[in-house]
């Protein structure tokens, strides 16, 4: 008890969150999150043919966010890389019939993990 008669932990009420296991972001309810993360969304973020953002796509849009493509592993496929923008207002649903899931996935990180190899052994080829 404090000084004023009101103990510590009364300014508090107890609470229940759930944590998405692919991205680790927190909410009030486990309804609504559509995890771009997921591999049920079949998208880039969780597909091994990914290569990462390619910088030469980076535009501008709506005069303040910028969009930007990920590179597509597979030739057939460069062309038709799907921007980040449009993942979104498909609600990261793309069912790319090539997509094939990274090995040992385990979300968020395995996907930066996988992105920032990509892009040092494409900087490495290139030097």
């Amino acid at each position: 008890m404090t000084d004023n008669g009101i103990g510590e932990n009364d300014e508090y009420e107890k609470v229940t969150m759930y944590q998405c296991i692919w991205c680790g972001k927190l909410f009030k309810t486990d309804r609504l999150h559509k995890c771009k993360f997921s591999p049920k969304m079949c998208n880039c973020f969780s597909c091994r043919h990914c290569r990462g953002v390619d910088e030469i796509t980076v535009r501008p849009f709506d005069n303040e966010t910028r969009d930007v493509e990920l590179i597509c592993g597979i030739g057939k496929l460069s062309e038709c890389a799907v921007p980040v923008r449009e993942m979104a207002e498909r609600h990261w649903k793309l069912a790319c019939p090539k997509w094939q899931q990274l090995n040992d996935y385990k979300g968020k990180d395995s996907y930066m993990y996988h992105i920032v190899w990509q892009i040092d052994k494409r900087r490495a080829e290139s030097e």
